[in-house]
């Protein structure tokens, strides 16, 4: 949920500043929702009318991943009718607040919204001991494909879930296939192509020989940061539309990490103890490490993105190693002490004030 406090609200102050008479239609009717609107829909309106195919998507990705445990979650509460219409009167006040002209308080109500659905969520979604935490298949099969590939994608959702809820470790065996075959009642052909899924996807593989059987793979979003990137260039990512999510995917971060309530200047400056009076003094590597004490994967992920396209929309190549740079003198390190202080001190305000002002200053990566 921060990741989309970060981004939805990006996007209201987006959408508040090229508002068009088409806009407000679209903005109304997804709120109220005419037509059959889900709820999601108001917000991926919102991202699709920032005009910024990167926040757009990450929007997108984000409300699609709430939509899923909620969809869940209401299976468990039963009746959700007072959550739904409390939730399209926050929709209808958000968007006529940007209508107005006032974005301040359609940020403050998005959060008010947001902050509501997440307590009601975490009370819900929480699994219990032996629950299973299925959210859905591993693969979105369209209506068009076999039944079978859509079989083994619901095959591989549930082997997926059974990991993560009997806490299987990494390079843990997990069976052999006949084994999976027999506890899920498939054939062999769907349960192989359940783990061409698992695999594209790096959550486990088959191992052959002695010894083998289906082994858990630590998660690699590679192929998840190499789609979504290929995605964006096809929509015409440009350099701008990169910065302006840079910064605040920088910004949401550094809130993150500050109340994650483990900071200090060692940690953020834990480079340094290496020896190397230049090494983790660079912009990016300070950043680096604010991504990383952040502990929020979506922020990770995304940024892990936005890095990719830096190195083909950017003003050329991030440097292979940063605090080589002849481009940052003493002053850049003053910035970034200062910066680290303000963290330390839990000054939020003045840390993003700091970080903020040195991101303007220095639009490369």
């Amino acid at each position: 949920m921060h990741a989309r406090f970060v981004f939805e609200r990006m996007a209201i102050a987006a959408v508040s500043e090229s508002l068009t008479e088409r806009g407000v239609q679209e903005l109304r009717s997804s709120a109220s929702g005419e037509d059959g609107r889900l709820p999601e829909d108001f917000h991926i309106a919102l991202g699709r009318l920032s005009g910024n195919p990167v926040l757009e998507l990450y929007i997108d990705i984000l409300v699609s991943l709430t939509a899923a445990y909620t969809h869940r979650a209401r299976g468990i509460a039963g009746n959700t009718e007072e959550e739904g219409c409390a939730a399209a009167r926050q929709h209808l006040a958000i968007a006529e607040s940007i209508v107005a002209g006032a974005s301040s308080r359609a940020q403050s109500d998005l959060v008010a919204h947001l902050d509501r659905a997440a307590t009601w969520l975490s009370g819900l979604v929480h699994p219990q001991p032996g629950e299973s935490t299925a959210i859905g298949p591993m693969d979105l099969a369209p209506d068009e494909w076999p039944r079978e590939r859509k079989l083994a994608g619901s095959v591989a959702g549930r082997i997926r879930d059974d990991i993560v809820r009997e806490g299987r470790y990494v390079g843990e065996v997990l069976g052999s296939e006949a084994d999976f075959v027999s506890r899920y009642g498939v054939s062999r052909s769907v349960f192989r192509e359940s783990i061409r899924i698992l695999e594209h996807y790096s959550v486990a593989r088959m191992r052959q020989g002695p010894g083998g059987g289906l082994v858990v793979l630590e998660p690699d979003p590679t192929s998840s940061i190499r789609t979504i990137a290929l995605y964006l260039d096809f929509r015409g990512v440009t350099v701008e539309h990169l910065r302006t999510v840079r910064d605040e995917v920088e910004l949401g971060c550094l809130t993150a990490a500050m109340r994650s309530g483990m900071l200090g200047k060692a940690e953020l400056r834990e480079d340094q103890q290496r020896g190397d009076s230049k090494a983790g003094r660079c912009s990016a590597c300070l950043r680096d490490r604010v991504a990383t004490l952040s502990g929020d994967p979506v922020l990770i992920l995304f940024r892990s993105v936005l890095a990719t396209l830096w190195d083909e929309y950017g003003s050329g190549r991030r440097p292979s190693d940063p605090c080589r740079s002849t481009d940052q003198g003493p002053a850049d390190q003053a910035e970034l002490d200062a910066i680290v202080d303000a963290m330390v001190a839990g000054d939020e305000g003045l840390a993003q004030f700091r970080m903020r002002r040195h991101l303007r200053e220095h639009p490369g990566w």
